[in-house]
This record gives C-alpha cells, structure tokens and sequence, in this order.
C-alpha cells in the first residue's frame, strides 16, 4: 500500500515576526503543540513530548530542523511510528505535508 499524502496550507494574518515566535519559541510552541525542546539550528535534533497512548503512538515524536532562516523560512521533519511529517513556515504563511 503506498502512503497518502496530506497537505495543508494555512495564511496566518499576523507579521512574521509573531508566526516565527509561534514557531522557534519552546515554550510559545509548547502552549499551542506540545512540550519540547526545540531550538532553531539546522541540522537540530529535537522532540515532541508526550504521554504514552494506546496503539501504536509511542509519546512524542521525533524532529529535525532542516532549515532556518529568520523569520521568513522555518522548516523541520518529524517521524513517528505512524507519520513523516514536514512542516515549513514562509513569511507568515505556515505549511505542512504528512505520509
């Protein structure tokens, strides 16, 4: 079976100052995603904290950021059991693609 891929665009009408703080702040991430410990340096290994659930979601997930460029470009990989997930963010508008 190949895997589906799922797209999602979303325009934030918000400077991109605040969209980059959304995204490359541990702590503003954590208050809309899930804790973390993030930093936005490429190349970056970093992880999405949460409990254990049933089924085949191990607690978290994890990430890599892939590129930087502040605050116009944020990109980053995740990888669970379950998903690859890319997630990007361009000057205000934030992307993402999950398989």
């Amino acid at each position: 079976m190949k895997p589906q891929t799922i797209r999602k665009e979303v325009f934030l009408p918000h400077p991109p100052e605040d969209v980059w703080l959304a995204l490359t702040d541990p702590q503003a991430l954590a208050e809309w995603m899930m804790p973390n410990n993030f930093e936005p340096v490429v190349g970056r290994k970093f992880r999405f904290h949460v409990d254990p659930m049933p089924g085949p979601y191990p607690g978290g997930s994890e990430c890599e950021v892939l590129e930087v460029d502040a605050p116009r470009r944020n990109a980053q990989r995740e990888r669970s059991r379950t998903f690859t997930a890319r997630w990007w963010m361009t000057a205000g508008c934030w992307s993402g693609r999950a398989t």
